[in-house]
C-alpha cells in the first residue's frame, strides 16, 4: 500500500500512511509559500485499505501556507478505500447456545473507562442492518397539559405483544423511532411497564419509559404537530434479533449481538468491522482540492448513542442544529471537487460542505446505505447578508444514490441551502426517507430587487431519476424548493428551471403529504416543465398559496402524471402568474401513460445517472 506524493517541483516521495501524507503536504505548502509560488500536489494512494484513527485534517486557519498549493488525493478506481474500521474476528466472538448463527461480543473498556460508540456495522466488508420490531401506529397524542408541564407524560404506549417481546428479552440500547410529519424522533428505552396498560380501538398497549429527561424534553419541544397516528418502531434491540443479517449494539454496556446469514461464514470464519470516527477527511478554509477514485467506509455518528434525536426540516436537531459530520467534511472551501468516489455504509453525510463555499462539484459518485444526506451544501439559514451563508456555483452531476437517510430520516438525499448558481443534473436517487432534493431556505417573501439578495438563483434541476422518495416522512417531494427569490414587483423572469425529471413511487400510498415537484413557502420565478410524476397521493405539483408566503411567477407545463389531484386553486392562479399548462393525466397507470405518450417514456429513459 505504498503512497506516492508528487509536487510540481518534480519531487516524488514514498510514504506509508495518511498521517505522513498530511505532514508532507504541509512541508511542500510551506516551501511554496516561502518561495512565493503556487504549486500542485498529487497524492497517489495505492490499492488496498488506508485506515484512519482520526480525521485527515487540512486547515488554512492552522496552516495559512495551504493557500499556496492545489491538492489532489487520488486512488485506483474501485481499489482504494479510506476508512476508520476496526476488526473483530469471528473466533473472538461467543456463539449463543441454541441459536445457530447468533454471536455476542463484550467490548473491553478503553483507557478512559468507555465503551466504543458506533451506530453502523459491517460483516466481511458489507453493511448489515440494525434489528427492527414490527411497526405500529402511536395511539396517544401529547396533550396540551403535557406540553405545558402541568401533567408529566410517563412515556409512550406500545402494542402489548411487542412490549412483551422487549420486556422478556434484553433491552440493551433499544431505540424508539417515530416518524412525525417532516420530523422524526429517536428515544432510548429504559424500561417496560406491562402493568400500566390502555385500551385503544380494541387493542391493548403497555407503557414504555425512556432515559431520564427524554420524554420531558419531547413534551417541552413538541410543536403543533400530532404524535398520535404516527409510524413507530423499535430498532437496535437485542430482543428483536430474529432475522439473519441483523445486529444490535448495546453502546451503554458494550455488548454486540449479531445474527449471521449462512453466506456470511466464509471458510468457517468471518470478520466484523465497526467504525471509530465521525469524519474521514476534514477541510477548512482551503481551495482547489480534488478527491478522486476513493472508496469511503467506516464513518459513524456517535451523537445518537448519547443523546435523544428530535429533528425537523433538513435534519435540523432541536436545540442543536445540523450535525457537522461526514465522510468528507468541508468548511468554507473554494473549488472542492469530489469525483468518481463511492460512499458505502456510512452513518453520517457523504459530503457535507457548510458555511461559505464556491465551486463545489460532486460528480460520478455512488452513495449507498448512508445515514444522513448523500450531499449537503450550504447552511439552513435565511441570512444571505452574512458571508458564511453564501453558496455559489454548485454542480452535482451523474451520481447514484440508494438507501439514503437510513439513520436520520429528515435528511434529504441532496440538500442545498441558499445558492447563486446551481446545477443538479442526471442523478439517480432510489429509496430515501425524505425528499430526494431540497433547495433553499426561508419562509417569507424577499422584499428586494433582483440581484440584491439570493435565495435560489440561476438554478437548474434536470434529467434526474427519483424512485421511492418520501419513504418514511411526509410533507416533502421529489424536488422540494422553498424561499422567496425577489420581490414580485421587481421582475417576472423565471430564472430557475426544473425540467426532464422522472419521479416514481411504486405504489399509490394514501398517507398524504407526499408531493412531486413542490414549490413551497414563497418559491417564485420557477419554470417546471417536461417532467413525469407517478403514484403521488397528494399533489404531483404544488405552488404555495398561504397569504404570508405566496408564490409568484411560476409555470408548470408539460407535466405527465397518473394522479388526478392537481386541480386546486393554488396550482393555477393567473393573477399571481402561477400558470399550469398541458397537465397530461392518464389514470390507468404508468404503462398506459408511456404507451399513449412516448414523450413521457423518453423523459424516463433519459433521466438518471450513467455510471
Amino acid at each position: 500500500m505504498a503512497i506516492t506524493l508528487y509536487t510540481s517541483e518534480g519531487k516524488r516521495t514514498e510514504l506509508t500512511s495518511l498521517a505522513e501524507v498530511r505532514a508532507e503536504i504541509l512541508t511542500a505548502a510551506k516551501s511554496a509559500a516561502e518561495a512565493d509560488r503556487h504549486d500542485s500536489i498529487t497524492v497517489e494512494l495505492g490499492c488496498g485499505k488506508h485506515a484512519l484513527t482520526e480525521p485527515f485534517f487540512l486547515s488554512k486557519t492552522e496552516n495559512p501556507e495551504l493557500d499556496a498549493v492545489d491538492i489532489t488525493l487520488r486512488g485506483e478506481k474501485g481499489k482504494t478505500t479510506v476508512h476508520s474500521h476496526r476488526t473483530l474476528l469471528g473466533k473472538d466472538m461467543t456463539p449463543v447456545e441454541g441459536k445457530p448463527g447468533v454471536y455476542t461480543y463484550q467490548f473491553p473498556k478503553d483507557e478512559n473507562g468507555k465503551y466504543p460508540l458506533f451506530h453502523e456495522l459491517c460483516v466481511n466488508g458489507s453493511p448489515v442492518c440494525r434489528t427492527k420490531s414490527p411497526v405500529w401506529i402511536n395511539p396517544t397524542p401529547i396533550t396540551p397539559e403535557e406540553k405545558s408541564g402541568e401533567v408529566k407524560k410517563p412515556g409512550f404506549y406500545v402494542p402489548l405483544a411487542i412490549a412483551k417481546t422487549l420486556a422478556e428479552g434484553d433491552i440493551g440500547s433499544t431505540e424508539l423511532m417515530m416518524c412525525i410529519e417532516w420530523e422524526f424522533l429517536i428515544l432510548h428505552v429504559a424500561s417496560v411497564d406491562l402493568e400500566s396498560t390502555l385500551e385503544e380501538r380494541g387493542q391493548t398497549y403497555a407503557l414504555v419509559k425512556f432515559w431520564e429527561g427524554e420524554i420531558d424534553y419531547v413534551c417541552e419541544k413538541s410543536w403543533r404537530l400530532k404524535f398520535n397516528g404516527r409510524n413507530t418502531w423499535f430498532q437496535n434491540s437485542p430482543a428483536f434479533l430474529s432475522e439473519p443479517g441483523t445486529y444490535a449494539y448495546d453502546y451503554k454496556h458494550g455488548v454486540l449481538s449479531l445474527f449471521l446469514r449462512d453466506e456470511d461464514v466464509l471458510d468457517g470464519g468471518f470478520s466484523v468491522e465497526y467504525p471509530t470516527v465521525e469524519t474521514l477527511i476534514h477541510l477548512e478554509g482551503v481551495a482547489n482540492v480534488t478527491l478522486e477514485n476513493l472508496n469511503f467506509m467506516g464513518v459513524t455518528s456517535k451523537y445518537v448513542c448519547e443523546n435523544l434525536v428530535y429533528a425537523g426540516q433538513a435534519n435540523n436537531l432541536r436545540g442543536v442544529g445540523r450535525l457537522k459530520t461526514a465522510a468528507v467534511l468541508a468548511n468554507t472551501t473554494r473549488t472542492l471537487t469530489v469525483r468518481d468516489c463511492s460512499f458505502l455504509g456510512i452513518g453520517t453525510n457523504g459530503v457535507q460542505v457548510f458555511n461559505y463555499s464556491a465551486g463545489t462539484v460532486i460528480e460520478n459518485c455512488t452513495f449507498k446505505d448512508v445515514g444522513m444526506s448523500a450531499v449537503t451544501v450550504g447552511n439552513p439559514s435565511w441570512h444571505w447578508e452574512e458571508k458564511q451563508n453564501r453558496t455559489f456555483a454548485v454542480r452535482i452531476e451523474n451520481n447514484y444514490m440508494n438507501r439514503i437517510a437510513c439513520d436520520y430520516l429528515g435528511a434529504p438525499a441532496i440538500f442545498i441551502g441558499q445558492v447563486d448558481g446551481l446545477q443538479i443534473l442526471h442523478n439517480t436517487v432510489i429509496d430515501c426517507s425524505y425528499s430526494a432534493v431540497s433547495i433553499g431556505w426561508s419562509w417569507s417573501a424577499l422584499h428586494c430587487e433582483l440581484g440584491e439578495r439570493t435565495n435560489i438563483r440561476d438554478a437548474e434541476v434536470a434529467y434526474n431519476y427519483f424512485e421511492n422518495f418520501m419513504d418514511k416522512l411526509r410533507d416533502g417531494g421529489a424536488v422540494y424548493v422553498l424561499g422567496g427569490n425577489c420581490h414580485k414587483d421587481c421582475t417576472d423572469e423565471r430564472f430557475n428551471r426544473m425540467h426532464h425529471n422522472f419521479a416514481y413511487i411504486h405504489e399509490l400510498r394514501e398517507d398524504s403529504a407526499k408531493y412531486g415537484y413542490y414549490l413551497d413557502e414563497s418559491s417564485s420565478n420557477w419554470e417546471v416543465s417536461d417532467s413525469v410524476v407517478i403514484n403521488i397521493h397528494r399533489l404531483p405539483i404544488y405552488s404555495q398559496w398561504f397569504k404570508q408566503s405566496l408564490t409568484y411567477h411560476n409555470t408548470f407545463k408539460n407535466i405527465y402524471s397518473t394522479t388526478p389531484r392537481i386541480v386546486m386553486e393554488h396550482s393555477h392562479v393567473p393573477e399571481r402568474d402561477v400558470v399550469t399548462e398541458n397537465y397530461v393525466l392518464v389514470e390507468e397507470g404508468p404503462e398506459a401513460l408511456f404507451e399513449k405518450y412516448p414523450e413521457a417514456r423518453a423523459i424516463r429513459d433519459g433521466a438518471g445517472a450513467h455510471l
